[in-house]
This record gives structure tokens, C-alpha cells and sequence, in this order.
């Protein structure tokens, strides 16, 4: 029996996808079952070819060899975490349909044609070729659909799950993951990485934002309309490990990294040997990012450490501080591992340096209130760099201060205060007696 197919149409309703202008013979016969070898069809609008056979335990396959352009993938899975991909490239897709209804559907390709837009070694040019699979059930009503990018040093796996054809969940897993619990209406990131420049991955969270907010916009309009089936995820990065962790201008070991929208922008916690703490990115462009730190290490030059941070040192070039806002404090401040107290302050960078604004603290007995801060600047000036230190800071008794500071207990008393401004040539760090 044969039959030749024009203008149809072929839809899998299940999982949003359907083949336009299906045209060819389909055979059949009590030998061989089902079979075709010139079936064309339009994914998308981009023309596929068709061959259909039935195996002997009675399984159907379908072969697929077409191509496809990365933003209609973005379209039908409704992610924005496929706004970094670009560009067409060819693919062979398989679906497989076993007596009982169910089987899988599969695409492999080598991403000919498409750039991803990530740091590396998970981004690369749209002429690298780089291996692509994809796995998705067929026949239930919540399957887990897989897709798989590079080898074992950059591996990226994404996953969605699917419930009657919408995305409930899904996951991207970076290298090897311990948990990989997918939580409803979230995408979370997970896994392990080698390295991770802050500076490099945040104007991508940026553009993942717009991306998002773009989405969730087509999707309530979709509702509106009453012809929506699919929502875009909220992001989360949950349980992230870090083997090196760059930012702030600054280099930190092992690091354990969360991160999630707050109702006031995006929460990044990190630990480390050290630090341990929260940064909040806000929403609003103009306000600061603000750093609460339960702990931080700093290493002196004369310290002996096995840490891997350096933070006593401020970045040498000024002009990369001059355009920061940020509100930071740390509750258990140490140096060469021994506790000197706690900080707080607002770092401003302007036109001619960095104002460190409004510091409260209390360093080995040295307090700077709230009623009275302290102020400390670093500018660019006609003769060049110089710091200057104003305010007024208050002591209990100078005995213990100076016990603190490893000095002579030369002097006592019950209160002290000093009003200091004083200015020097260089950088903050460059102070000296």
C-alpha cells in the first residue's frame, strides 16, 4: 500500500513542534512495515528532509536531516538562557516510536554556523565545530528533555521539565554537580568550574535579565491573548563551586557561590577561605551594590599565609575604581589570621579618584561612630596620586589600644579621643609614619 502525502501537515502537540508542507510517498507493506525514503517537510520555515522505516520489533523510525536557526529553538523552548546562542547550523534528528505509544525524540549536531556568546572555554566562534545531542521521551506526560554541549573539560548540560507539554522546571549543569534537584518555575545553575571572572560573566547576567523580562513580556501577553502554553524560568545558582573566583579586583580560592533575585535585585552569597557573605546587585542602576561580609581574611605583606588572596592591596589603577558605588561592611574583619574587628563603609568613585564615605568601625580598639565618621579619599591631583584621612576617632582606655597594636603600655585613661587630617603622597595603602 502506498500513499503520497502533499500540503500536510505533521504536529506533535505534546511537545510544540510541527512539521509544515509535509510532502512524499509513505509506504507500507506486511514485510517491512512502514517505510519512506522521500518524505520533505519545513521546520520552522527551513526545508527537512523525511525517511521513515519500521524495524523488526516493530519500532518506528523517523530520520531527520534539516537545519535550523537558534532563535526558533529559543522561541519553542521559551529560555532565556538561549539568548547567548547565534546563528543556523544542520542537525540529524531521530524519533523513535516503540509499540505502546512511547519513544524518544533525538537531534545531534556539530553546531556548524552557530556562535555562543560565553566566556571560554563554554563560548566559541559560529565557525568551531563543537558536539551537540539532545534526548527527550516521548509518550509521558512529564519528561525530562536533555541536551548535552562539548566534551568532559567544558561540558554544559541544559535540562528541562516538561509537565503536558510546558516548562516546569529546568537546569544547567556546568562540569560535574553534586544535587541536581530541579525546583519548580526555576532554571538553576550548578556544577563545578575551573575559573570565574566576575568581570566577564556579569554583563551577561545583565543581558540574561533583559532577556528574561523580554520573555516573561511575550508570555503575559500570551495570556492575555489566551494562547500561551510555556513561561520563561526565574534563575537561580545554587550550590556553584568555584575552584578560582576573580572579582572586585581581587583573586580568591575554592569558592561555594548562590545566587538568586531578591526583591531588591539579584543576591550573590560566596564563601571561601577568605570571605563569607552576601552581595546584593540592585535594580535600580543608580543605586550602590552592596557587600555584607560575615568574615574576610586580609594578608598583610609581611604575613605568612597559605591563602591565596591578597586583598591588603588595593588595585593600582585608580581610573578602574572611579566609576564603583559601593556599600560595604564586614563584621569580623582579620589580618594574618588574627581578628582586628569590624568595618563599614560607602566607596564612591568620581571624576578625580575614589571617596571611602561615612567609615564606622572598630579596629583593635579604635572606633569611629556614626555620630562622627570617618572619611578617607584617594585622588588623582596635579603633583599625582595622594590619600588623605579625616575625622575623629575614639578610644576607651589608650593601655589597651596600644597592647592591641603591639606597643609599650606607656599610657592609660578611661576615654580618649583624637581628631586627626592628614594627607600623603600615593595610594591609601602607601601611609606611613
Amino acid at each position: 500500500m502506498a500513499v503520497t502525502l502533499a500540503d500536510s501537515d505533521l504536529s506533535i502537540p505534546q511537545y510544540r513542534l510541527q512539521f509544515n508542507d509535509v510532502a512524499g510517498p509513505l509506504n507500507y507493506s506486511s514485510k517491512t512495515g512502514i517505510n519512506s525514503t522521500g518524505i520533505s517537510a519545513n521546520l520552522y520555515g527551513k526545508p527537512a528532509k523525511l525517511t521513515v522505516q519500521q524495524n523488526k520489533s516493530n519500532a518506528v523510525l523517523v530520520n531527520i536531516d534539516g537545519r535550523v536557526d537558534m532563535r526558533d529553538v529559543e522561541h519553542w523552548s521559551q529560555q532565556a538562557s538561549l539568548d547567548f546562542v547565534s546563528g543556523e547550523t544542520d542537525y540529524s534528528a531521530q524519533i523513535s516510536i516503540v509499540p505502546g505509544g512511547s519513544g524518544t525524540f533525538s537531534v545531534s549536531s556539530a553546531l556548524a554556523g552557530v556562535a555562543i556568546e560565553l566566556p571560554q572555554p563554554y563560548g566559541k566562534q559560529a565557525q568551531t565545530p563543537r558536539d551537540f545531542s539532545l534526548q527527550l521521551p516521548m509518550g509521558s506526560t512529564a519528561p525530562l528533555l536533555q541536551m548535552s554541549l562539548g566534551g568532559d573539560d567544558e561540558k554544559l548540560v541544559l535540562q528541562l521539565q516538561l509537565n503536558n507539554g510546558v516548562v516546569d522546571s529546568g537546569m544547567v549543569i556546568i562540569g560535574a554537580a553534586d544535587d541536581t534537584r530541579h525546583e519548580s518555575n526555576y532554571m538553576v545553575v550548578t556544577g563545578t568550574m575551573a575559573s570565574f571572572e566576575l568581570d566577564a560573566w556579569q554583563p551577561l547576567l545583565d543581558r540574561y535579565i533583559k532577556a528574561d523580562a523580554a520573555l516573561r513580556s511575550q508570555h503575559e501577553h500570551s495570556n492575555n491573548n489566551e494562547n500561551s502554553d510555556s513561561a520563561a524560568l526565574s534563575l537561580k545558582v545554587r550550590g556553584m563551586v568555584l575552584d578560582q573566583f576573580s572579582g572586585f579586583s581581587q583573586r580568591y580560592g575554592r569558592s561555594l557561590v548562590n545566587l538568586r533575585k531578591h526583591h531588591k535585585g539579584w543576591r550573590l552569597t560566596a564563601k571561601n577561605s577568605e570571605l563569607a557573605g552576601v552581595v546584593t546587585f540592585p535594580d535600580q542602576a543608580d543605586a550602590p551594590i552592596v557587600i555584607k561580609l560575615q568574615s574576610l581574611y586580609l594578608i598583610d605583606e609581611e604575613g605568612d599565609s597559605e591563602r591565596i588572596n591578597t586583598p591588603g592591596n588595593l588595585p593600582t589603577d585608580l581610573t578602574v575604581m572611579n566609576t564603583l558605588k559601593l556599600d560595604i561592611s564586614v563584621e569580623n574583619l582579620f589580618v594574618n589570621d588574627q581578628r582586628y574587628g569590624n568595618l563599614a563603609f560607602e566607596m564612591r568613585g568620581y571624576e578625580l579618584g575614589v571617596r571611602f564615605e561615612n567609615i564606622v568601625g572598630n579596629i583593635r580598639g579604635i572606633e569611629a561612630s556614626a555620630d562622627s565618621p570617618v572619611n578617607l579619599e584617594w585622588l588623582n591631583s596635579p603633583f599625582g596620586e595622594e590619600s588623605r584621612l579625616y575625622g575623629q576617632f575614639t578610644m576607651s582606655d589608650v593601655g589597651d589600644v596600644l597592647e592591641q597594636w603591639n606597643y609599650e603600655r606607656i599610657i592609660e585613661s578611661d576615654s580618649a579621643w583624637a581628631s586627626v587630617d592628614v594627607k600623603w603622597p600615593g595610594k591609601p595603602q602607601d601611609w606611613a609614619l
